[in-house]
């Protein structure tokens, strides 16, 4: 038999939970669009990160392109299945989109195997520092970057994303 305080805490323990439910859900929906006054946050331009040959570069050579920037690491079972998508929606919108994939592994080897395994052609490159990744605010990985030919981050989308969603936000975002 349940007593009126065994009650009364069950429903105070089941209140609490909902709130932290109500508030991460809040969290990762805020985080998955950039919405509002942030349509106008850059990310960090000069923010260096490496080429397959060793040599680095930043978003700053990339200005002027409407640029599809994927953040993706090799131990993320979510980042697997969806670069061969990637890859298909990049062969499709190009020259008009430029896709860029940043790997934020560790080890230079897991990103380089990762892209040969998954038959990634687009431009890939190596950041361990995370900073653009960071610059995000993302909650999670993948995430995806609609970036404007204005520089201008369009959106964020955090998690996997299938070839036909992939279109819809390029078409929504950086094709006018």
């Amino acid at each position: 038999m349940t007593t009126t305080n065994q009650r009364s805490r069950q429903a105070g323990s089941l209140g609490r939970r909902l709130l932290v439910l109500v508030l991460a859900l809040g969290f990762v929906a805020s985080a998955c669009t950039n919405g509002g006054a942030d349509n106008e946050r850059l990310l960090p331009q000069d923010s260096e990160f490496f080429n397959p040959d060793g040599s680095s570069s930043s978003l700053a050579d990339y200005e002027g392109q409407a640029i599809v920037l994927n953040f993706f690491a090799s131990w993320c079972p979510p980042c697997r299945a969806e670069l061969p998508e990637f890859q298909s929606v990049s062969l499709q919108v190009a020259p008009d989109v430029t896709f860029l994939g940043v790997n934020t592994d560790f080890q230079q080897d897991a990103w380089l195997q990762l892209i040969e395994d998954t038959g990634v052609t687009y431009p890939t490159v190596f950041q361990p520092s995370n900073e653009l990744y960071t610059a995000t605010k993302s909650p999670s990985m993948p995430t995806t970057v609609f970036i404007g030919a204005d520089g201008v981050v369009r959106e964020i989308f955090a998690g996997q994303l299938s070839e036909e969603r992939l279109l819809e936000l390029i078409d929504e975002h950086l094709r006018t």
